[in-house]
């Protein structure tokens, strides 16, 4: 893969410079986009008192164009945080110079042509969106505007992915916390001067601007030695973001149509209401995802930092460590959701007349997902080891299967069945899943050892504990006609034991004897007896390297 020529002061040794923070940054992740999703959640209510819903439908389609062009940035962004890793690693504040001025100036003037681009097309995606002539002027500003903040973001934003990749994930994600959180607040204010939609776009500047600038001045402080600039200009770094990034980028559009394919499908061969089905039944399965998927982003940069200081042990507790992170989130979400999925059907949405439908289909998607979400630490690694043809091998099996069970569905008549469908893509997923898991385990480890404890326990496990808790939760039937605060009556008891027993398995057969130690000096008499101890779990790879004391943050 092209790369700068290194110009620092050479290789660190390997194997003694491994972020202390690798743990408590996933947790940190996690927590971080926990309270995102609450976030947004009380944040429409609140438009909608002040802006028609027309109005507040021409906002939400602002992100169905950044969607897009974000898919072209997105390429960038995992090199960014893959090489900056690395250079860092090298200690090649020159490299990473060149990266940085490289990339802001390349995808700006993929901005500026975009912009120019999207003002051009305004007239034809006006009439595509059938927006009303009285409505074309206020769609006009809100797209352009909202995607000019993204594509700024996009280029002079990159500070944060130089956090990412520089290992001070929990600086990138704080600034994110105050970014949405300002943006709230924004929002509240703007609604209440009767700024009406326009006031969510200068919400939606204000957030970035104040992100990409505290990004900057981290950056500044972390790397006093960073230089930008034109003289820093550097082709052969345009050949690592076309190159490379170009292959993630593609990779990510396979991705995203893998990920839609259930409601492209249900839509093409039943119709639009069973492509709202899919859609629906897979919104709490795909939130509880985002969650356990968090721990990925945390996986790469400490993969790259690993593989440039030639540390394969401790790449491969890295790949430990965030399995068993993300096993740990997921299972207490997606089973649940799978074996409960009836009770949460009916406290979520009350009573329907396709209850039972959404209840299968929720509950193969969260199988589905469960299993995939697994994938992503293994990805992430090779993400950060610049393999990232590995991920390709995933995109051809899941294309694989799905095309065989699609093929096999329509030949049995079973086409027109939205829950048959949802049967097969979900077989589809797991069998695609599971042979990439073992292909993967192998190219990492040189072997399928350790395979069944790392992947076949964490997530069978847990699916024999919901059943148990399903058949606890049929000694109490839930009425016919009950609304949704009795079956959230229902469901609550039953979800809290699930979690309480998930999280007992998970302390025994999860954790290491040091990480469940290190969690017990957290309790307040422990931390009265021993006041020096680690405030937060040691994960495993801390132990086998000590960290450098300028990589704690």
């Amino acid at each position: 893969m092209p790369q700068p020529t290194p110009t620092g002061p050479g290789h660190a040794a390997p194997g003694t410079a491994t972020t202390g923070a690798f743990g408590r940054d996933m947790l940190f992740v996690v927590g971080s986009k926990l309270l995102y999703l609450i976030s947004r959640l009380a944040v429409p209510p609140l438009v909608l008192a002040h802006v028609t819903l027309a109005d507040y439908g021409l906002w939400t389609t602002c992100f169905i164009l950044v969607s897009y062009i974000g898919m072209s940035a997105s390429g960038f962004a995992v090199v960014y945080v893959r090489y900056v890793a690395d250079y860092h690693a090298r200690q090649d504040t020159a490299a990473i110079s060149r990266l940085l001025s490289t990339g802001i100036f390349a995808m700006g003037a993929f901005a500026m042509l975009a912009m120019t681009g999207l003002w051009l097309a305004m007239p034809g995606l006006l009439t595509l969106f059938k927006v009303t002539p009285a409505a074309r002027n206020t769609a006009s500003v809100l797209w352009l505007g909202a995607c000019a903040v993204f594509l700024l973001d996009a280029s002079v934003g990159a500070f944060g992915y130089v956090l990412h990749g520089l290992q001070r994930i929990r600086n990138e994600q704080q600034i994110w916390i105050c970014s949405y959180l300002f943006e709230t607040v924004c929002i509240v204010g703007f609604l209440q001067a009767g700024l009406g939609v326009y006031g969510l776009l200068a919400a939606f500047g204000l957030r970035y601007a104040f992100s990409i600038a505290a990004a900057a001045v981290l950056v500044k402080r972390a790397l006093p030695g960073l230089r930008l600039g034109w003289r820093q200009f550097d082709r052969s770094c345009l050949r690592i973001f076309f190159g490379f990034g170009t292959w993630v980028q593609c990779g990510g559009l396979v991705g995203t149509f893998l990920q839609s394919v259930d409601r492209v499908l249900a839509g093409m061969l039943i119709g639009p209401a069973a492509a709202a089905v899919m859609e629906l039944a897979g919104k709490l399965p795909s939130t509880g995802a985002s969650l356990a998927s968090s721990v990925s982003m945390v996986a790469l940069p400490a993969a790259a930092r690993q593989g440039a200081l030639g540390a394969s042990h401790a790449v491969l507790v890295v790949y430990r460590d965030a399995v068993r992170i993300t096993a740990m989130l997921a299972l207490l979400m997606l089973p649940p959701m799978a074996c409960l999925a009836p009770l949460v059907i009916a406290a979520w949405l009350g009573q329907r007349a396709d209850a039972s439908a959404l209840a299968t289909i929720m509950a193969w998607v969260a199988i589905g997902t469960h299993l995939h979400i697994l994938s992503g630490p293994a990805s992430s690694v090779f993400r950060g080891l610049g393999r990232i043809s590995n991920e390709y091998i995933y995109h051809g099996l899941r294309l694989a299967t799905l095309a065989t069970a699609v093929g096999m569905l329509l030949a049995n008549g079973h086409g027109q069945a939205t829950t048959a469908l949802a049967a097969a893509l979900g077989s589809a997923g797991l069998v695609a899943a599971t042979a990439y898991l073992a292909i993967s385990h192998r190219a990492l480890t040189g072997g399928l050892a350790g395979l069944p404890r790392l992947y076949l326990l964490p997530f069978a496990a847990p699916y024999l504990l919901g059943l148990a808790v399903m058949r606890l939760a049929a000694l109490w039937p839930l009425a016919p006609n009950a609304g949704r605060a009795t079956a959230l009556a229902h469901l609550l008891p039953i979800g809290l034991l699930y979690a309480a027993l998930a999280s007992a398995a998970s302390w025994r057969w999860l954790l290491t004897p040091a990480e469940r130690a290190a969690c017990l000096r957290r309790l307040p008499a422990r931390q009265v007896k021993n006041p020096a101890a680690s405030p937060l779990p040691a994960f495993a790879h801390e132990a086998a390297y000590q960290g450098n004391p300028g990589d704690k943050q």
